[in-house]
Formats: C-alpha cells, sequence, structure tokens
C-alpha cells in the first residue's frame, strides 16, 4: 500500500509541474479549461514580461476594435441618412471618416495573436525553469523517537 501510495505522489508530482499555457483561437487555456480575464493576469502575474505582452495585446484589441466600431458607424449612419434624405448625395464625408476609421483599425488588430503567443511562450519557458529548480523532488529517510520513515519535500 505505501508503494502504490508513494508511486502515486510521484506521478501526480509529476503531472502538476507540467502545467502549461496554451492558446487557441485567442483563448488562453490550462489543463483543458479555459482561463477567464482575471485567471490569465494573475497566472501572468509572476512574470513581468508576458504580463506586459498580454497587457499590450488586449489593448490593441480594445483600440481596433473602438476605430473598427466607430468606422463602421459613421459608414451605416451616412448610409442611412443618405437612403431617407432627398437630394442627399451617399458617399458624404461621414462614409469617408469611417473608411478611414476602419483602415486605421486593421493594422492596429493586426499583430494582436502574435502578442499573445509570445506572451505564452515567454510564461512556458520562464514557467519550466522555475519549475525544475524550485519544485524538485526530494525524498529522505528520517529516524525520530517514533521510528523511521521516508519524508517527501517537493
Amino acid at each position: 500500500m505505501k508503494q502504490l501510495f508513494l508511486t502515486l505522489i510521484l506521478l501526480n508530482l509529476n503531472l502538476a509541474s507540467s502545467q502549461e499555457l496554451v492558446l487557441k483561437k485567442m483563448d488562453f487555456f490550462l489543463n483543458e479549461t479555459k482561463l477567464r480575464n482575471n485567471e490569465i493576469k494573475e497566472k501572468l502575474s509572476s512574470d513581468e514580461k508576458a504580463l506586459n505582452y498580454y497587457k499590450t495585446a488586449k489593448n490593441k484589441s480594445t483600440v481596433g476594435g473602438l476605430f473598427l466600431g466607430f468606422g463602421l458607424g459613421f459608414v451605416v449612419a451616412d448610409a442611412i441618412a443618405g437612403g431617407y434624405t432627398y437630394n442627399y448625395k451617399f458617399p458624404g464625408t461621414p462614409t469617408f471618416i469611417g473608411l478611414g476609421a476602419i483602415a486605421v483599425s486593421i493594422p492596429v488588430l493586426s499583430g494582436r495573436k502574435k502578442l499573445l503567443q509570445k506572451s505564452v511562450d515567454t510564461y512556458n519557458i520562464n514557467n519550466s525553469k522555475f519549475d525544475k529548480t524550485e519544485n524538485s523532488l526530494e525524498i529522505s529517510v528520517i529516524s525520530n523517537n517514533n521510528g523511521v520513515g521516508l519524508q517527501l519535500n517537493f
């Protein structure tokens, strides 16, 4: 029974230390469970560089989404105004402003996935180094007044 218990502890310890973040379709997964935004920030808080990459990607998403939304809003509003207003030249100034905002949003949104992947890679590289140095398994034989036993440090 003790050998089975020791074997299970060693196997679980190996699996526990191999937790890696994975990026699938712009979502973060840890052990096949999707992480929420606050959980991602909590995980990445131990690695400042990875957290900065993540925050930069999220800022790019926000700014690019705002430009895209405003651009589409201007184009649709001008199209509606052109359809319901008599003697209105449809491609008016709001349409061109909207197209400009959409054009600006494309390069802003383009680098998000690369930054998120860089964040995941940085975290995994630094986390694997940390696991190898800090969470090493140490088994020792100890004895005291009650008898002899095994001490497991991890």
